[in-house]
């Protein structure tokens, strides 16, 4: 889903319509929960690290001695390393939470707003690098909607 801003807002609008005059911003003023946008915090801008320079997600890492096995993977794998990176640098959206509800379509909203929230981020963090983002289908990922980031070349 190539989705514009305006389109994206359409989208998440109808997914909080109801029959009456209830809003996006009602529902987030009815039911919304500071604490939960504090959480949430981090799923749109995620920790990311830089590992002899490679930027890859803080989560993929966060085990000890994983940094140092990514950096000798890095030097001693054949392959290149933008292959060798791809697994450090996606998740499969509905796996972010362990109550998943959504159909792969709200799966896809959701990666689409996410795919911009981490491209700002990794542009805010990185600023002298240039950013992709992009939201995987079901056909690419093997079984849910995910999203991944790469250095643009």
């Amino acid at each position: 889903m190539n989705a514009s801003t305006k389109s994206l807002q359409s989208a998440v609008a109808h997914y909080f319509e109801d029959r009456g005059n209830f809003g996006v911003e009602d529902y987030l003023h009815a039911y919304g929960d500071p604490r939960q946008a504090l959480l949430l915090y981090r799923l749109f801008f995620p920790q990311f690290a830089a590992v002899d320079g490679h930027v890859v997600l803080a989560s993929r890492i966060d085990v000890p001695g994983e940094p140092d096995g990514l950096r000798r993977r890095l030097r001693d794998e054949d392959r290149p390393p933008c292959e060798l990176l791809e697994g450090y640098r996606w998740t499969e959206v509905p796996y972010e939470f362990a109550n998943s509800s959504l159909s792969d379509e709200h799966d896809e909203l959701l990666a689409c707003l996410l795919a911009r929230a981490w491209k700002a981020a990794l542009m805010s963090e990185f600023p002298d690098r240039t950013w992709e983002t992009a939201v995987l289908s079901t056909s690419v990922t093997g079984s849910v909607v995910g999203l991944c980031f790469r250095e643009a070349v």
